[in-house]
């Protein structure tokens, strides 16, 4: 009876080990920067890990086209100079939760999101702060590729949009911010999000972006556009005209000096 009672305490040992995962750290041992080399690893993530990239941009992770990258949460947040960085030039992160980049850890603690391309898929994306705000600087630049939130995006702001000082800044040059989930968007007054060539994608029927705080299209001199489908808003961004006028004149001064 004894060995029986040990034997059932050590299984549920083992099922809840693997169930809940543990903390796990990118080191960059090799130097490669590449996340699927398993020896960049304190232990190679899985999806019921905390998965943490922590050091600074010049050891930064990097996923590659047929990459996958799996977290339960996922941090990506240092207190070295310029914070750490994950970069996406192809590839899939999948993350079960909490997605946080620059993480209340300290108010010297930056992380950065670069999608190159590729795709991320989270329940939660939370950039600068985590769920209750606080401090940390997030950055999230999209040149291409997609990134789907199913339940909320915070942008320097924890679920109720309140930050002790956290600062979020999201650049739309390229690619899809599908943000559709019943969260929606929160943004505290330390954030920011502007679009460009990208596409922000939120539920319902949004008219007016900026409600949802400094929201700006070409860095304030350009105007969006939205698109209602039925049930969500893609919302896009053009120049001004003035703007639009200036590149012309441009394309044609160089025209003339070529001639």
């Amino acid at each position: 009876m004894v060995k029986r009672a040990i034997i059932t305490i050590l299984v549920a040992m083992c099922i809840c080990s693997s169930s809940y995962g543990g903390w796990v750290f990118w080191e960059n041992g090799t130097g490669n920067n590449q996340w699927t080399d398993s020896v960049n690893w304190s232990a190679y993530p899985t999806a019921a890990d905390d998965t943490v990239v922590q050091l600074d941009k010049a050891n930064e992770a990097i996923l590659n086209i047929g990459d996958i990258g799996l977290a339960n949460w996922m941090h990506v947040s240092s207190d070295m100079p310029g914070g750490s960085q994950l970069t996406l030039n192809g590839g899939t992160v999948n993350c079960n939760d909490h997605l946080i980049v620059g993480e209340n850890w300290g108010s010297t603690h930056e992380g950065t999101i670069l999608m190159n391309d590729g795709t991320i898929n989270t329940t939660l994306l939370l950039i600068g702060g985590a769920g209750d705000g606080g401090n940390g600087k997030g950055n999230l630049i999209m040149n291409d590729g997609v990134v789907n939130v199913s339940w909320m995006l915070t942008i320097a702001g924890g679920y109720n949009g309140i930050t002790g000082g956290g600062v979020g800044l999201v650049e739309l040059d390229g690619g899809t911010l599908n943000a559709t989930g019943g969260g929606g968007l929160v943004m505290s007054n330390n954030g920011s999000l502007d679009i460009t060539d990208g596409a922000l994608v939120l539920a319902g029927n949004i008219t007016d972006v900026t409600t949802f705080g400094n929201v700006t299209a070409f860095d304030g001199v350009g105007s969006f556009v939205y698109n209602f489908d039925g049930a969500n808003t893609t919302i896009t961004a053009i120049p001004e005209p003035v703007s639009l006028l200036l590149v012309g004149f441009g394309v044609l001064f160089v025209r003339n000096r070529k001639r």
